[in-house]
């Protein structure tokens, strides 16, 4: 195309009159077509570095927010499992010795994964077991627990810490006593994860920013892996999160 403007540029003054025309409307034709090009090319690029910055913002926010949702509730789970670790050293020695070694490996894994994108099921369901012997051990019988995997989902992945934000979510937000003991139950078949429990709320609960699910709900959307599903019927909250095959 260059070469044929360049062509018409030295040849637009020789013949008729009507090809003098023909020439200025075909060199006009060109330069038209070459700086629409050149215009659209440039918005194109102004567009996708836009969207890679929007991106790259998002995923910093939701990185931080999770450094921040983590500092906002470890103390609080510390200071409770302290108390509870407390009570055992004086009434089962050997219990305390157990409870302590579920500590460390919750903790530890925490401080492994918690940056990571993705993760195993198989290491999220070893972590939440951690996690819920500890609130087991805090609750006593009024805290139950079911978690049911079938084989083929434990290779899967899931972002990291996302049960612990939803056995948290529950527990944190619905009554729990001995004449309204709280259930959970974590099941994963085919492509697919759900944490379910009673819906007892409490009253004193404070104001729910809901920051955990808003976390959960962008992390996938980051992936581009589908889309957390939250219902609330029959007496039950039900989370769904989507299982995936492999590292976006």
């Amino acid at each position: 195309m260059l070469a044929l403007l360049i062509s018409l540029l030295f040849n637009m003054w020789s013949g008729s009159p009507v090809e003098l025309f023909s020439n200025v409307v075909a060199v006009t034709v060109i330069t038209l077509v070459v700086s629409l090009w050149f215009l659209g090319y440039h918005f194109i690029e102004l567009w996708r570095h836009s969207v890679l910055e929007k991106e790259q913002m998002e995923k910093e926010q939701i990185s931080n927010q999770l450094a921040g949702l983590r500092h906002q509730l470890s103390p609080h789970f510390l200071f409770n499992s302290f108390n509870a670790l407390q009570s055992l050293i004086e009434e089962d020695p050997q219990k305390a010795q157990q409870f302590v070694q579920q500590l460390s490996g919750m903790y530890r894994y925490t401080l492994v994964n918690a940056e990571e994108p993705l993760v195993p099921l198989s290491d999220e369901l070893h972590f939440i077991e951690k996690y819920l012997y500890l609130q087991q051990v805090r609750f006593g019988r009024n805290l139950k627990s079911t978690i049911d995997a079938e084989p083929g989902c434990m290779n899967m992945l899931l972002p990291s810490l996302s049960l612990q934000i939803l056995v948290e979510n529950a527990i944190k937000h619905n009554i729990v006593s001995a004449s309204r003991p709280l259930h959970i139950s974590i099941l994963a078949s085919g492509n697919q994860i759900q944490v379910i429990n009673e819906l007892q709320p409490r009253a004193d609960t404070g104001t729910n920013t809901g920051i955990g699910l808003e976390n959960l709900f962008k992390r996938y959307q980051l992936l581009n892996a589908g889309e957390p599903v939250i219902r609330r019927d029959d007496g039950k909250f039900t989370a769904i999160l989507p299982l995936l095959t492999t590292h976006e």
